[in-house]
């Protein structure tokens, strides 16, 4: 084995101090840090709390509802007769208050501040769904790294796109419907872009002259870009307003 971008270094060759081998160690470090280790840790922050994610809809709605009927109740505190809804919502605000929300709610708080990147933006029952989009990305990282064999590399990372495509078509696991949209689309476009590489430059399609294949992948890589571009101002625009 050599390495491909200096073919004067042979790769895993440990009977000489090459470049190579002193950079081995740093190597191996860093893929147990990155490909075992950032997994590993985003996978343990979600799994741990996994019954307050699961549920941090409903949770939401109680710490609200509380806080309203408390408002109520502090409001006609001085009151001596109430009406029968009036009582009915004391005893639910009682009940509210024995409830041990307030150390969930401590929690969800610093889960949410800490790392709600990584799950604010699905549904509670897909809250490990990033951990899926690592996944993805790995195993598109393996397929380029294996031996020099473009045809099947690239086979098998439209096989990847498309059975991630379906996934997420079938569990729609983004809470707003522009993510779930946004997603399908640019992984269904880039498996598309990769197919029709493979057909017009693998060789399967001779009719095709390569410089109009080329534009046209790059009009087609452009299209993705726009979109993207659009549904992430589509995406940002009403937060914007929120803040001002």
């Amino acid at each position: 084995w050599f390495l491909a971008a200096e073919p004067s270094v042979e790769c895993y060759d440990y009977t000489t101090d090459n470049h190579h081998r002193r950079l081995l160690p740093l190597c191996v470090a860093a893929l147990i840090v990155y490909v075992i280790g950032i997994p590993a840790l985003f996978a343990t922050l979600l799994f741990r709390r996994a019954r307050l994610l699961r549920h941090r809809q409903g949770l939401h709605r109680i710490f609200h509802e509380r806080e309203v009927l408390e408002r109520k109740v502090s409001v006609r505190w001085d009151s001596r007769f109430q009406t029968v809804r009036q009582t009915h919502e004391t005893a639910k605000a009682e009940v509210l208050r024995l409830l041990d929300v307030d150390e969930l709610r401590i929690k969800l708080d610093r889960a949410v501040d800490l790392y709600g990147f990584l799950f604010c933006h699905y549904r509670e029952r897909e809250y490990w769904w990033e951990l899926l989009v690592l996944a993805r990305k790995l195993s598109l990282v393996v397929i380029v790294n294996v031996p020099r064999m473009v045809e099947a590399q690239t086979m098998l990372a439209i096989i990847v796109m498309f059975a991630y495509v379906a996934v997420t078509q079938g569990m729609a696991p983004y809470m707003k419907r522009s993510l779930t949209l946004m997603d399908l689309v640019g992984a269904s476009m880039a498996a598309a872009i990769a197919m029709f590489g493979l057909v017009v430059f693998g060789g399967f399609d001779d009719f095709l002259p390569s410089e109009r294949a080329s534009i046209i992948l790059i009009v087609l890589i452009i299209s993705l870009v726009l979109f993207l571009v659009v549904c992430v101002i589509h995406d940002f625009i009403p937060k914007a307003h929120l803040h001002l």
